[in-house]
C-alpha cells in the first residue's frame, strides 16, 4: 500500500475521487501546515536561481505576485516536463509548505489515474520534509 500524508481539507478532495483510483491508498494525517511569513517567502523567490530556460517566464512572474493561491497558479499553467531535479528542488524550497498545500489540493481535483496519486504522494512528502526542517 502507497500513503499520502493530507490535511483534513486534502482527505475531503482524496474522499472524491473514485474508488478505482483510491484503492490501494492509505492516507495519514499532515496536520496543520503553518502559514508561511509572507516577506520570509518573497525573499526565498527572489534568491531562488532556476536553470531551465522553460522557467524564466515562471520565476519573473512568481516575484510580481507571491500569494499561495497565485504561486499555486503559476505552477498549474507552468510546463514542468523539462525541469531539472536542481531547479525542483529550488524551487520547492523557495515555495515553502503552504505553497505546495494549494497545489497539492489543485492536482487533487484533477485526478484521474494512480500515476496521479504518485505524484501527489511525493508533493506531500516535500512539504512533510520542509516542515519537519522548520521544527528542528
Amino acid at each position: 500500500m502507497q500513503s499520502l500524508l493530507l490535511t483534513s481539507s486534502e482527505k475531503a478532495l482524496f474522499s472524491a475521487l473514485q474508488e478505482s483510483v483510491r484503492e490501494g491508498w492509505v492516507v495519514e494525517d499532515a496536520g496543520t501546515i503553518p502559514a508561511d511569513d509572507p516577506a520570509h517567502r518573497m525573499m526565498r523567490l527572489h534568491l531562488m536561481r532556476l536553470h531551465s530556460p522553460s522557467l524564466a517566464s515562471f520565476q519573473a512572474a512568481v516575484r510580481a505576485d507571491a500569494s499561495p493561491e497565485s504561486l499555486a497558479a503559476h505552477i498549474a499553467a507552468t510546463d514542468l516536463s523539462m525541469v531539472s531535479d536542481e531547479d525542483f528542488t529550488e524551487m520547492f524550497f523557495a515555495l515553502g509548505p503552504e505553497v505546495l498545500s494549494f497545489v497539492i489540493a489543485g492536482l487533487l481535483q484533477h485526478v484521474a489515474r494512480d500515476q496521479d496519486l504518485e505524484l501527489i504522494a511525493g508533493l506531500t512528502v516535500i512539504r512533510d520534509a520542509q516542515i519537519s526542517s522548520k521544527q528542528s
